[in-house]
């Protein structure tokens, strides 16, 4: 599914949104290394600051994936952003019912093209590729020092419907 996103405010340029080519995997990966960094400085005691290789390899894997993929936002021809998506299919277990939806394991946009509809033209693709999948719900997660992330969810309707909580130097 190609979906198109009418980029007004800035360029009047559209912003295309669809699955990514193994050529285009450096550009992701370069995009990957900055939300890393980001991520290194937010919690430098869970991420490593240098992105490892066996990351850059999981660009590959998800695009080769069966039930993963790896999505692009295009702004005149070049790549500004992508989102890595999994469907969900876990079966019953002893706590709950079987569960199936559509994960959005990481979405970045290039620190330079923030702010330009890009994220949000990802978002209303990912939205209508779950639909048009069978899939009724949507989910991701984030780091909560990420306030700018948390804004930009909100706005595109995400709502919590999970914690995870901390309490740190218990020494």
């Amino acid at each position: 599914m190609n979906v198109t996103q009418n980029n007004e405010q800035t360029t009047g340029t559209p912003i295309t949104v669809r699955p990514a080519r193994t050529e285009e995997i450096a550009l992701v990966n370069g995009m990957r290394r900055e939300l890393n960094a980001m991520h290194a400085q937010g919690r430098p005691e869970f991420f490593r600051p240098q992105m490892r290789p066996e990351l850059e390899e999981l660009t590959q894997a998800f695009i080769a994936g069966e039930d993963t993929d790896v999505l692009v936002a295009v702004l005149d021809g070049e790549v500004v952003g992508y989102a890595m998506i999994r469907l969900v299919n876990s079966p019953e277990g002893i706590y709950g019912y079987a569960q199936r939806f559509y994960h959005v394991e990481e979405l970045c946009v290039a620190e330079a093209h923030r702010r330009c509809g890009a994220g949000r033209a990802l978002v209303e693709y990912m939205k209508r590729d779950a639909a048009s999948r069978g899939y009724e719900r949507m989910t991701l997660d984030m780091w909560a020092f990420n306030d700018c992330a948390l804004q930009f969810y909100d706005a595109c309707g995400f709502k919590v419907f999970r914690r995870c909580m901390e309490i740190t130097a218990l020494k």
